[in-house]
């Protein structure tokens, strides 16, 4: 299980997709990503906005709340779909 896991995460599934996938609870992935020794993902928050717009925590650059997926994402839409952007 624990491999499948690992392999699951290599691939660049999130804990919740790999959760769903090998039907456990994501509460049951985590634990198994820390014996794995695999570092935990960085969450980010979002900036506040000034001036109407707000700072992308990847590429640092400000943009209008419309270049972001929703308003809880920390991540414009360009910074997210980009792979080795830095995010772990």
């Amino acid at each position: 299980m624990r491999e499948r896991i690992g392999k699951l995460l290599k691939e660049g599934k999130s804990q919740a997709e790999v959760g769903r996938i090998v039907g456990r609870a994501p509460a049951a992935i985590a634990f198994h990503v820390r014996a794995l020794g695999i570092a935990a993902k960085k969450y980010f928050t979002p900036l506040p906005e000034h001036r109407g717009k707000r700072r992308c925590v990847s590429c640092r650059k400000m943009k209008t709340p419309g270049a972001f997926p929703n308003e809880r994402q920390a991540e414009c839409t360009v910074c997210a779909k980009s792979p080795g952007n830095g995010r772990v």
